[in-house]
C-alpha cells in the first residue's frame, strides 16, 4: 500500500473546530490554545493543501467551497475515530499499561506517540500513567515503562531510548531578536529576552544555573531569569515568545520540526541521564505488550535521527556533568 499523503491529524482537528464554531476564538477556547495558535495551524494547513479553506472578509470566518467539502469529510472521519476510541475500552483484552516516572515526558512526547499507535494498523488497547513519584508508578503495576534516570533500575529490564540533551530554545521571533543583540554587541539587559527557569526539585534535574555552569555560555549567563512553577510551563511560555527555555531536545522534536520552537545556537549539554524503555524483569512482555514496546522503540529511533541531523557541538565531558548534577538544590519563588 502506498504511503498516505495526509495532513497532520491535529491540523484537521483545528480546522473542524473552527468550521463547526464559525469562529477562531471559540475554537481556541474549545481546544485550550491561543487564537494565534489556531490561526497559524489553519494557515499551515491551507499552505499544505494549496487552497483557502475560509473567507475572512467578514467578522466570522465562512467556509470556501473547498472548505465545505473538507469539513463534511473531516467531521465524518473524526466522528468515526471517536466511535473507534470509545470501542477500544469494550475489548475483552486487558489494556497494556504504559507508565513513566516523568510527567513532562508524558505531556510532550508519550501521549502523542500512543495516539499514533492507536491510529495504526497494529493498534492494541493501551492505558497510560504518568507520575514523578517512582513509588506511585510501581504501585500502578505497569506492563511497559519509560524511565528517566541513569539506566540503573532494579527489577526492570531496560534499554535506552535517547539521552537527555538540553539546549536553549525559543520562538522564531525571539531567536531572531536574540541573534541581532549578539551580532551588534548590544549589552542592555532590558532589550534581551529572559531565561525561563523552573525549580530543581530533584538532584538529577539540571536548571539554567547548572546548564550555564556546564557549558560556560558567556552571553546567556548575563540574561535575567524568570522562574515558573514547572518545566512544562517554560516550554509553553517559550512557544508564546516570552523568552528562552531550556529544551530537552528529545521531548520537543515535534515543536522544533513544526517551527514553533528553534534552537538558539548549537550549544547543548548532555546531563548523563536519559530515558529508558523497559518492562518488569520478573514477567516479561505479553504478545500485545511486545507490539506496543516495538512501536515505541521504532518511533524513538526517529527522534534520535532528528536530533543527530541538527549537527550540534559535542557535549561536556563526564567530569563537567558530575559537577553540575552535584549542585545544591535551590528553590526560588515560582511565578
Amino acid at each position: 500500500m502506498a504511503k498516505r499523503q495526509l495532513p497532520p491529524l491535529n491540523s484537521l482537528v483545528f480546522f473542524e473546530a473552527v468550521a463547526r464554531n464559525s469562529s477562531f476564538s471559540a475554537a481556541a477556547l474549545e481546544l485550550e490554545v491561543s487564537q494565534a495558535a489556531v490561526s497559524k495551524r489553519i494557515a499551515s494547513l491551507e499552505e499544505q493543501l494549496g487552497y483557502s479553506l475560509f473567507d475572512r472578509v467578514s467578522r466570522r470566518p465562512s467556509l470556501t467551497a473547498n472548505g465545505e467539502v473538507l469539513f463534511e469529510r473531516t467531521k465524518a472521519a473524526l466522528d468515526y475515530l471517536d466511535d473507534a476510541f470509545a470501542g477500544i475500552n469494550s475489548h475483552l483484552e486487558n489494556p497494556t499499561r504504559v507508565g513513566t516516572n516523568s510527567a513532562t515526558l508524558s505531556v510532550f512526547w508519550l501521549q502523542d506517540r500512543l495516539t499514533d499507535f492507536l491510529l495504526s494498523d497494529d493498534s492494541r488497547s493501551v492505558a497510560s500513567v504518568a507520575t514523578d513519584d517512582f513509588a506511585e508508578l510501581n504501585a500502578s503495576n505497569p506492563d511497559i515503562v519509560i524511565l528517566y534516570g541513569s539506566g540503573k533500575f532494579a527489577n526492570w529490564k531496560t534499554e535506552k531510548l535517547f539521552d537527555e540533551v538540553l539546549a536553549p530554545v525559543a520562538s522564531p521571533a525571539v531567536v531572531e531578536h536574540y541573534r541581532k543583540i549578539v551580532r551588534y554587541g548590544i549589552d542592555d539587559p532590558k532589550l534581551a529576552p529572559s531565561l525561563l527557569d523552573y525549580p530543581r526539585w530533584k538532584p538529577s534535574w539540571v536548571d539554567w544555573r547548572g546548564w550555564l555552569k556546564g557549558t560556560k555560555h558567556e552571553h546567556l549567563n548575563r540574561l535575567s531569569r524568570h522562574k515558573f512553577k514547572t518545566y512544562s510551563k517554560t516550554i509553553g511560555a517559550a512557544t508564546k515568545g516570552e523568552g528562552i527555555a531550556l529544551g530537552s531536545l528529545a521531548m520537543i522534536t515535534d515543536r522544533i520540526a513544526s517551527g514553533e520552537l528553534q534552537r538558539l545556537d548549537d550549544t547543548e549539554f548532555y546531563t548523563g541521564f536519559g530515558y529508558y524503555l523497559g518492562y518488569p524483569a520478573d514477567r516479561g512482555l505479553s504478545d500485545n505488550g511486545r507490539v506496543v514496546y516495538d512501536f515505541l522503540l521504532e518511533v524513538s529511533e526517529k527522534v534520535r535521527d532528528f536530533i543527530s541531523a541538527m549537527e550540534p557541538q559535542s557535549g561536556p565531558d563526564a567530569d563537567q556533568t558530575a559537577e553540575v548534577i552535584e549542585l545544591d538544590t535551590t528553590r526560588a519563588d515560582a511565578s
